[in-house]
């Protein structure tokens, strides 16, 4: 595994880590509950998804991702591949047709879905 998706995978984890951190049906929260973007400055919760986007950010030193930025294009790249490996580690199935990134936003936002196996997602992508 390259070093940035292992960062990438780290953080997000990190972002995550406390219950209260996690959140489902959007990526990412404030505190007040209010669904904002990832890269949000007041996002204080995120999803497995959206925490994956924020430590992209975050490793890219840029409040977002622009395909008109190298570093942006090569860690965007990185995030997706670290996308690939969370839903190997949790098994995600993927429907024909289906994207990556929905499938981990509706893997983590499945009514039965815990914060505690969306840790063990991170756990195990990052044991690969």
């Amino acid at each position: 595994m390259k070093d940035s998706m292992r960062v990438i995978l780290t953080e997000a984890r990190q972002l995550i880590a406390e219950p209260e951190k996690w959140t489902q049906g959007a990526f990412a929260r404030d505190r007040d509950g209010g669904a904002v973007d990832a890269e949000a400055e007041e996002a204080r919760s995120f999803c497995a998804y959206g925490a994956l986007l924020k430590a992209s950010f975050n490793l890219a030193g840029k409040p977002h991702l622009t395909a008109s930025d190298h570093a942006s294009r090569r860690y965007a790249i990185d995030a997706i591949d670290a996308l690939d490996v969370l839903i190997a580690g949790a098994g995600i199935l993927l429907s024909e047709g289906e994207g990556e990134d929905d499938a981990v936003r509706d893997w983590n936002d499945a009514d039965c879905r815990g914060h505690e196996e969306v840790l063990a997602a991170f756990d195990n992508a990052l044991t690969a």
